[in-house]
């Protein structure tokens, strides 16, 4: 697993993002919550509250931060899946029929010191609408 720390104007560019090849979006803002093709959603930087962008093995997440007693109002991180690494995926359904019919959320998986298997990290792999893949 490949995690880069993403530039906002990049990340608020969909035509960045479509030309990086992430095809959809799922947006917390002030005053919506959206889910769908990235070039349908709506992406401001000044009323996102969260996002999850995705494309084929990767995703960038879009979250408020704070370190050290330093508050960022966004950060970026983006997430690429490496061919030797091991995940499990989980296909939810949605409750809401307007966010689609189900979601897979993936959970990239590490060892310990004793080889026990836990998640690193989960992310947003891959959203369906009317019976077919996005």
């Amino acid at each position: 697993m490949i995690t880069n720390k993403r530039n906002l104007t990049d990340v608020f560019d969909k035509s960045v993002l479509l030309q990086e090849g992430y095809t959809d979006a799922w947006v917390q803002s002030l005053n919506q919550v959206a889910i769908g093709s990235l070039s349908e959603v709506e992406l401001d930087q000044d009323t996102v509250l969260e996002a999850r962008i995705v494309g084929h093995g990767k995703e960038i997440h879009v979250f408020g931060y704070q370190e050290d007693g330093i508050e960022e109002r966004l950060r970026a991180v983006e997430t690429i899946l490496e061919e030797q690494d091991q995940y499990i995926d989980s296909k939810k359904q949605t409750l809401r029929k307007k966010y689609g019919d189900y979601v897979i959320m993936r959970q990239i998986l590490g060892k310990d010191e004793d080889g026990q298997a836990y998640a690193v990290r989960t992310v947003l792999a891959e959203y369906g609408k009317g019976g077919h893949q996005r």
